[in-house]
């Protein structure tokens, strides 16, 4: 207490310290009430969500389980989508069409194998007979013509293969007046061999179109074959390139009934079951061509005959 001159004067001053050690005491003591009386509602919790995240997710394991048995032999198999929460369907049904889309191209892979080998079996076939048999006048000229053959259909094969690992290599600017023509030079000595003429119509501009040129040239060489096979003698099979970037083959021959302008393209094709194979090619023809997004078809040529065309889509070099 002071004495002023307004009179005495008291100051009094309270306060208080902290010790951290009391504050944990009293933290933990705390903690412990609210423990005791949450501690059960926690502890349900964690039971109740283990067990709906344990049942909940038993329908994805088994189509993970089902997944892991589906190999190259059990293509067919679908992840089964009873059960399956409505948030993880989308995803089972995902993979059950990427399922579908790849046992459908293993199929399509296996019929191809499976005509390739048979259409090979036939020329191999008849060259052993040749070979076998009495030696004719015409036996070096029908050797050359079965290894043709064989020739044509495992350059086609190759080609497919190889755009199938490779789908850039269709990018590839090529002219399709400079390789018809190559083409055409090629099968001209066989042509006058086998009695007959080999011609080609077009103008001598360069055509750009996009593509692989080893694959654009079995298409072409395979039908030039066919129609040199089909063409009498005497007469010629006219190769002709027009502006609108469409190769067309034409011979003079039995021609293609209409009721089979697309069944010839199919695998396996035979007009009866006295003739060579021949389908394959055809077929695998196609299959190139679509890959370039072009288009192939067969037309009947006036006066008898058929003449197979091929379009594609001319490159715009400008």
């Amino acid at each position: 207490m002071f004495n002023t001159a307004a009179g005495p004067l008291l100051i009094a001053v309270s306060g208080w310290r902290a010790d951290w050690a009391e504050v944990g005491v009293d933290f933990i003591r705390f903690e412990a009430i609210n423990l005791e009386y949450f501690a059960p509602t926690l502890l349900v919790s964690i039971v109740a969500s283990w067990v709906a995240l344990r049942f909940g997710l038993t329908p994805l394991r088994e189509a993970a389980a089902q997944a892991r048995k589906v190999d190259m032999g059990s293509l067919d198999q679908r992840l089964s989508t009873e059960k399956i929460p409505s948030e993880i369907l989308p995803l089972v049904e995902t993979i059950n069409q990427a399922l579908s889309r790849l046992d459908e191209g293993v199929s399509r892979y296996s019929q191809f194998l499976a005509n390739a080998a048979h259409e090979l079996r036939t020329p191999v076939m008849v060259l052993s007979a040749r070979a076998d048999g009495p030696e004719k006048p015409t036996f070096r000229r029908d050797i050359q013509r079965d290894a043709r053959r064989m020739r044509n259909i495992v350059e086609q094969l190759l080609s497919f293969a190889r755009l199938g690992r490779a789908p850039h290599a269709r990018d590839e600017a090529v002219d399709l007046v400079e390789m018809t023509t190559a083409m055409v030079d090629d099968y001209a000595l066989l042509a006058v061999r086998s009695g007959k003429r080999l011609e080609f119509e077009g103008d001598e501009e360069p055509m750009r179109v996009t593509g692989d040129r080893r694959a654009l040239e079995s298409v072409l060489s395979n039908l030039i074959d066919n129609a040199l096979r089909a063409e009498p003698e005497g007469s010629a099979v006219v190769v002709r390139v027009t502006r609108d970037a469409t190769v067309s083959v034409e011979d003079h021959g039995e021609g293609v009934e209409p009721a089979d302008h697309e069944s010839i393209f199919e695998p396996f094709w035979r007009k009866s079951d006295a003739s060579a194979g021949l389908g394959l090619g055809l077929a695998v023809a196609r299959e190139l061509i679509q890959a370039h997004r072009g288009r192939i078809w067969v037309e009947d040529t006036p006066g008898g005959g058929a003449t197979f065309k091929v379009s594609f889509q001319a490159l715009n070099m400008s």
